[in-house]
C-alpha cells in the first residue's frame, strides 16, 4: 500500500538522519554474563545497533532501554528505539515510545511528522491529520509533511479540494523533490475529476 511505502520511507529518512556509526564488533563478555545489569550506557546502547543490524529488533529494543535506563542521552536514543519497533512491524509498540516523548518535546517537529506517519500505517488518519498540520505549522519550510497529508486527505479523507492544495503546496517548496512530479500529476488529475463530475453530475459538498 501507498501509505505502508511512505512509513517505510520516512524511517529509512530518520535513520539517516541519526547518522550514527554502528559498530560490528558485540560486546565481549564472559558466560552468563547479564549486559543489561553491568555494562556501560554507552556500551549498551552500541550492543543495540549491533542487533539490530542483525535483524534481532526486539533485543535491540531492550538494549536501547536500558541504555536509557544506565543514563545514555535519550534523545538519541529514541529514533532507535522507534526505528527497531517499526523495522519489526511493531507500529503500537512504536507510538507507545514515541508518544511520551514528543508530550515532553513538543517542538520536534522531525518526530511528530514520523508518528503521524506510523499513524497512517495503522489506520488513525483523523489523529495522522492533526500532527500532520502541526508539523507544517512548526517546520513551514518542509515539503513532506504536505504531500503526506495531500495523500491523506485524498485516499482517506475525501477532500478533494485539500489535497490538490496539499499536492501543489509540495511542488512549489520542492519543485524537483522526489514526489513532484507525482503531486503535479495527482493534483491536475484530481482537477480533471471534479470538472467531469460538475459536467454530469449535480454538484455535490465537499
Amino acid at each position: 500500500r501507498l501509505l505502508y511505502r511512505i512509513v517505510i520511507m520516512i524511517v529509512a529518512l530518520s535513520i539517516s538522519a541519526c547518522g550514527a556509526h554502528t559498530s560490528n564488533t558485540p560486546i565481549s563478555r564472559p558466560p552468563n554474563h547479564d549486559p543489561l545489569k553491568s555494562v556501560t550506557a554507552s556500551a549498551l546502547f552500541e550492543e543495540g545497533k549491533v542487533l539490530a543490524s542483525t535483524g534481532d529488533y526486539v533485543r535491540a529494543e531492550q538494549y536501547y532501554r536500558a541504555a536509557v535506563a544506565q543514563g545514555y542521552p535519550k534523545d538519541r536514543v529514541i529514533p532507535y528505539i522507534i526505528n527497531a519497533c517499526i523495522a519489526a512491524s511493531r507500529m503500537h509498540d512504536a507510538l507507545q515510545h514515541a508518544r511520551p516523548y514528543l508530550q515532553e518535546h513538543p517542538d520536534d517537529w522531525r518526530l511528530r511528522q514520523l508518528v503521524a506517519f506510523i499513524l497512517m500505517a495503522v489506520s488513525e488518519y483523523l489523529e495522522a491529520e492533526t500532527e500532520l498540520v502541526r508539523v507544517i505549522y512548526d517546520a513551514p519550510d518542509q515539503a513532506l509533511p504536505h504531500y503526506a497529508l495531500a495523500v491523506l486527505y485524498r485516499d482517506q479523507l475525501g477532500n478533494p479540494t485539500m489535497a490538490i492544495q496539499h499536492f501543489l503546496k509540495y511542488v512549489e517548496i520542492d519543485p524537483k523533490g522526489r514526489h513532484a512530479a507525482e503531486s503535479k500529476h495527482a493534483a491536475q488529475q484530481i482537477q480533471f475529476t471534479q470538472k467531469g463530475a460538475g459536467k454530469n453530475d449535480s454538484p455535490r459538498r465537499i
